[in-house]
């Protein structure tokens, strides 16, 4: 990090781009180094912001167990302040984090509700039309994709499939990704005979995901709200959509922002495996739905996800109210 802050100093940018100040620690110390940096080159700087969970729960020394809570609240509040304050504009990625902001005093008028470094899809590689990579996973089946942690609701998600198996047996469950789970899940699958049922494929990274995503006849992301961590975005969400494949989520944190429910997906209480079942056997059994959710999902990736679209925008926007300042 000292080598980045030596490098900007030497290369005397326009503007700095400066880091989520509550990503500890180091989002912290960029922010630090951000305002250090920006003071003696006397320049602008803006910076994204992610985090959903306000200060006082996320760093709560009851709630999260982190030592000497009672102090870093405080001061972590004092430092985004000064931070936010000095900052030319502030892109927040979600409703709950633009509260964050305001919360400290920030004026509206510099803060603006984007898509940020979560730039959104490649809409054009997460799409619907098939190019005859995609596995075959039957007509049923359906797809996990991300950490495989108590926090992704997984728990939840097996007492639906074993529900949902009873009632239409061709049903399939695959996981892609890797977490402290996955030895529950095993011991999961051989209790209920479900070894030719369930499948790990890994981790695959983001570039070769359309293919399963477009194989997969529903996505389920049964995200949990914890003391400390909520959905920000809920990106496999959007993936799926783009492709035409319609989602089974919750309403953690900012996922309504992004899915609207009965319309780009179907929308379930956290915790809640009988909600999932229901929502699951809706869109593998009414294939008006499924087709109405498939079409408006794709809608929605193309009119407010495209990456593409999304990069070009903000570029615009930084142009016009932070590069300005120093012309």
């Amino acid at each position: 990090m000292l080598d980045a802050f030596i490098k900007t100093m030497r290369i005397r940018p326009s503007v700095i781009q400066g880091s989520e100040p509550y990503y500890l620690p180091w989002g912290f110390i960029l922010s630090a180094l951000t305002m250090l940096a920006a003071k003696l080159l006397d320049v602008p700087y803006y910076f994204p912001m992610f985090e959903n969970v306000p200060p006082e729960i996320k760093f709560n020394i009851r709630k999260a167990g982190i030592p000497a809570g009672w102090f870093l609240i405080p001061f972590l509040k004092n430092f985004a302040t000064h931070y936010a304050k000095g900052a030319s504009l502030i892109f927040a990625l979600n409703e709950s984090a633009k509260q964050n902001l305001l919360n400290l005093g920030v004026s509206k008028s510099k803060i603006v509700k984007r898509l940020y470094g979560t730039w959104g899809v490649d809409t054009r590689k997460f799409c619907h039309a098939r190019n005859g990579t995609e596995p075959d996973f039957g007509d049923n089946a359906i797809l996990f994709v991300g950490r495989i942690v108590p926090a992704k609701g997984i728990r939840y998600l097996l007492e639906a499939f074993l529900k949902v198996r009873k009632i239409i047996p061709t049903t399939r469950l695959i996981f892609i990704g890797d977490g402290s789970m996955i030895p529950e899940i095993k011991k999961f699958i051989l209790e209920n005979s479900l070894q030719s049922t369930v499948s790990f494929l890994g981790v695959i990274n983001n570039r070769g995901l359309p293919p399963y995503i477009r194989a997969s006849r529903i996505v389920a992301a049964p995200s949990l709200t914890t003391p400390t961590w909520m959905e920000q975005v809920g990106m496999v969400n959007i993936q799926s959509i783009s492709c035409g494949t319609p989602v089974v989520t919750t309403n953690s944190g900012s996922i309504p922002e992004f899915i609207e429910d009965g319309v780009t997906g179907i929308i379930v209480p956290e915790r809640n495996s009988a909600a999932l079942v229901r929502a699951i056997i809706r869109l593998l059994t009414d294939s008006e739905l499924y087709q109405r959710l498939s079409r408006n999902g794709r809608q929605a990736a193309e009119q407010k996800y495209d990456a593409t679209r999304n990069i070009a925008e903000v570029e615009q926007i930084i142009l016009s109210r932070v590069l300005h300042q120093t012309m």
